[in-house]
């Protein structure tokens, strides 16, 4: 599995398994714009999925949750521990991080506030949907526009539905 971000500092970082032994195993490398040059950035902070505008953030999930792995000096810190989400975001002003969860029959949409690299609230609840499927189970997915207004899930697991919803 691989997953990828652009960021601000001008370059593709991309993540995925390096090692069958162990699953747990994420190691995430950075790629110039131009593609000239590839290189090891960090290990084991979980798959990339975003990025701060500024470039100095990247956002990834891993198996213990959501975490931040901060560009300059490539430290991880789990954020939000415990949780199993597909794709966490920053919000479209970059002030929170949106992320959902499915369990009990229902998708949670959540927003927790966010700044330099810190939490600064708990996690808020936006929105709870009437159903769920197994997030990235079977190619399920889910994903969330930055500013909220729409929400685009797939399950070809189960009868290759997309569904869309907007929000005004």
């Amino acid at each position: 599995s691989e997953s990828c971000a652009w960021s601000g500092d001008g370059h593709l970082y991309v993540s995925g398994f390096q090692s069958l032994n162990d699953p747990h195993y994420f190691q995430t490398w950075r790629i110039s714009v131009d593609g000239a040059s590839a290189e090891p950035f960090t290990d084991k902070c979980g798959a990339v999925m975003d990025s701060t505008l500024d470039g100095k953030y990247l956002l990834s999930t891993t198996f213990r949750g959501i975490a931040e792995l901060s560009i300059p000096d490539k430290k991880c810190t789990t954020l939000i521990p415990d949780v199993t989400t597909f794709l966490p975001r920053f919000s479209q002003d970059g002030r929170s991080i949106l992320y959902t969860t499915s369990s009990r029959g229902e998708v949670t949409l959540f927003r927790v506030p966010w700044a330099a690299g810190k939490l600064t609230g708990r996690p808020q609840i936006v929105l709870k949907l009437p159903f769920a499927f197994a997030q990235r189970l079977n190619g399920n997915a889910y994903d969330i526009a930055r500013d909220l207004s729409k929400i685009v899930y797939a399950r070809p697991g189960g009868q290759f539905d997309i569904y869309l919803l907007s929000r005004k």
